[in-house]
C-alpha cells in the first residue's frame, strides 16, 4: 500500500497538457507520448510509466498491474 500511495505522489506531479483521444496521443509535461510509450518518471525515480489510455481530457497511466488516472487540470483552478 506504501508503494502504490508512492507512485500516486509521483503521478500527481506530472502535468497533462493535452489529450488527443482519436489519435491515442497526450502530452505530459511537455513531451508527447503515444499510447502503449512508456515514460520517465520526476525527480529521476527510475521508475517508467506506460499510457494505457487516452480520453478527452485524462489518460490512463500503468506500472506494474496499477492504474493510474491523470487529468488535465481545470481551466482557472
Amino acid at each position: 500500500a506504501r508503494f502504490h500511495a508512492e507512485l500516486q505522489a509521483l503521478v500527481r506531479e506530472f502535468s497533462l497538457d493535452a489529450a488527443m483521444s482519436g489519435a491515442e496521443l497526450a502530452v505530459i509535461d511537455g513531451t508527447t507520448y503515444r499510447k502503449g510509450e512508456r515514460g520517465q518518471a520526476l525527480n529521476g525515480a527510475r521508475i517508467e510509466f506506460t499510457l494505457t489510455e487516452v480520453n478527452e481530457r485524462a489518460v490512463a497511466l500503468e506500472y506494474e498491474g496499477r492504474r493510474f488516472d491523470l487529468q488535465m487540470s481545470t481551466p482557472g483552478g
